[in-house]
């Protein structure tokens, strides 16, 4: 198992269950230059977004390896999908389009907060499989982010559907994770906050992974509720 599984977090009160996000399309990605904590520069003559980010991201988070971390996209146009596979570059970047669901956790311990962001993609639910974008917290700021496939091994039929890795250790379910070469996360929304109505949505972009079911993987998040374990 990987690294954040193997810690067992403090549970906590639970907020009210967030509102699981719906299957949509494809969410193209953003243009915008980000320039220190989510200001950026739009193209020309383009609204921009307001980004509601409620936790400071660092600027030498944009050079994090092997997976880097900044606020940029537009919230309102986020959604939930997963393109697999891709291959070409530019326009000519083609994949494997599946539709998604996504959840938020927060799993407390005494020096820091760590939420998961879970998107589980459909063309890989028979195969037990979703993406993991995990941030750590401390006092207010992004700490660190991972990316991470988790694939479930435990035999039993359905047991740990829908879990994080968090979960799946607390349930005793057994697990796998790989972690991509590299990738880029983009922060549209961050409300680390437990509640019904906390927003969060944003992209794992260019996440290379050796498993051949998910290749390099475009990953899109929009979620409404954050509980907290």
């Amino acid at each position: 198992m990987g690294d954040e599984a193997s810690a067992t977090s403090s549970a906590t009160a639970a907020a009210p269950a967030p509102a699981a996000s719906t299957d949509t399309a494809v969410a193209p990605a953003s243009t915008d230059t980000v320039v220190g904590h989510g200001a950026h520069v739009a193209g020309a003559g383009l609204p921009r977004p307001t980004r509601p980010i409620r936790a400071v991201i660092h600027k030498s988070a944009a050079r994090w390896t092997p997976v880097s971390l900044r606020a940029a996209g537009d919230p309102a146009a986020a959604r939930t999908s997963v393109l697999l596979r891709i291959r070409g570059a530019g326009r000519r970047r083609r994949g494997t389009a599946s539709r998604a669901r996504a959840s938020a956790r927060l799993h407390r311990t005494k020096d820091d907060s760590r939420m998961i962001l879970s998107i589980f993609p459909r063309a890989l639910e028979k195969k037990r499989k979703h993406f993991e974008v995990r941030l750590r917290l401390v006092e207010g700021y992004v700490e660190e982010a991972k990316a991470v496939l988790v694939t479930v091994v435990d035999r039993r039929p359905r047991v740990g559907a829908g879990l994080d890795a968090q979960e799946l250790t607390r349930a005793g379910v057994e697990f796998e994770e790989e972690f991509p070469d590299e990738g880029e996360i983009r922060v549209a929304a961050l409300d680390p906050r437990p509640s019904s109505k906390a927003f969060n949505a944003g992209l794992l972009r260019g996440a290379s992974f050796a498993d051949r079911d998910a290749g390099l993987a475009d990953v899109s998040w929009s979620v409404r509720g954050l509980k907290a374990r």
